[in-house]
C-alpha cells in the first residue's frame, strides 16, 4: 500500500509503504522529521514495538496495565523479532513498565548489549474494571458502551480506568523526550496496545478513532524512519 506524504501535528511524513516480513513482524516504513521542537533537521529512527503475548492476550482478554509476563508463544515472538532486528545498530531501547515489555525489551537488547530506559510514560491505559475481561464479555454486557468505546474512546472511560487524554499527554512527554535525545540514533520503543496505537496516532496524526486498527500482530513492528531500509 503507499499513501501520499500528508502532515501530521508533530512530524512530516514522506511516505509510507508496506514492507514484506514475517507475520510475527509486519512492518510499515514512514520517514519523520520533528517539527516545532527544539532540534536541528537532523533525523533520528524511531522503531515502535508490540511485546509478545501474554496469557491474556490469548484468551482474547483486555490486558490494560495489568503486570504480566510473557506467556510461551509470547518468547518465541520476541525471539523471532530479535532474529529480525539483530543486524539493525540499535542504539537504545525505551519500554514500559509492564513485565511483558521489559521482557521483550531484555530479549531485544542482546543480552544487555543494548541500553534499556524504563518510561513509565509508556505504561498502558489503565483499563479499571475492565481488567481481565473478555472482548466477548463486554460486547454482550455493554454493547452500547464497548461500541462506543471502539468508534470513539476519547468519550468512554473504564470504570475506576484512566481516560484517553491522560494517556496521550504521557505519550507526547515520552516522544518528546525520545525525539531530544535520540538524534542520529536506531530507537527502539516497546509498549502495548491501546497505548502502541496512540504512539502511532501522534506520528501519523490519523484520529483517535482509529486507535484500535494498530496494524501490527503481537511482537510486531513498525519502522519509522526513512533510512531504514526493509530488511
Amino acid at each position: 500500500c503507499g499513501i501520499a506524504g500528508r502532515r501530521i501535528s508533530r512530524f512530516q511524513t514522506a511516505r509510507l509503504s508496506r514492507c514484506d516480513g514475517t507475520a510475527a513482524c509486519q512492518s510499515w516504513l514512514l520517514k519523520i522529521t520533528p517539527n516545532g521542537m527544539r532540534m536541528s533537521t537532523e533525523e533520528f529512527n524511531l522503531i515502535l514495538v508490540h511485546p509478545g503475548q501474554t496469557e491474556l492476550d490469548e484468551q482474547n482478554r483486555l490486558v490494560g496495565n495489568l503486570d504480566l509476563p510473557l506467556s510461551e508463544s509470547g518468547e518465541t515472538q520476541v525471539g523471532i523479532l530479535a532474529e529480525e532486528l539483530a543486524s539493525r545498530e540499535i542504539g537504545l531501547i525505551v519500554c514500559g513498565p509492564s513485565l511483558s515489555a521489559q521482557q521483550t525489551a531484555q530479549q531485544l537488547s542482546q543480552d544487555g548489549a543494548i541500553k534499556i530506559r524504563l518510561d513509565e510514560n509508556l505504561a498502558n491505559l489503565d483499563l479499571g474494571l475492565w481488567h481481565g475481561k473478555s472482548v466477548d464479555e463486554l460486547k454482550e454486557t455493554q454493547p452500547r458502551i464497548f461500541k462506543q468505546w471502539r468508534e470513539h474512546p476519547e468519550t468512554i472511560t473504564p470504570p475506576e480506568g484512566e481516560d484517553l487524554e491522560s494517556a496521550v499527554q504521557r505519550v507526547r512527554k515520552s516522544l518528546k523526550w525520545i525525539t531530544k535525545k535520540s538524534r542520529l540514533m536506531n530507537v527502539v520503543l516497546v509498549t502495548a496496545r491501546p497505548l502502541a496505537a496512540i504512539v502511532q496516532s501522534e506520528v501519523r496524526g490519523t484520529d483517535l478513532n482509529e486507535i484500535w486498527d494498530l496494524s501490527t500482530e503481537y511482537c510486531g513492528c513498525i519502522f519509522l524512519s526513512d533510512s531504514l531500509s526493509p530488511a
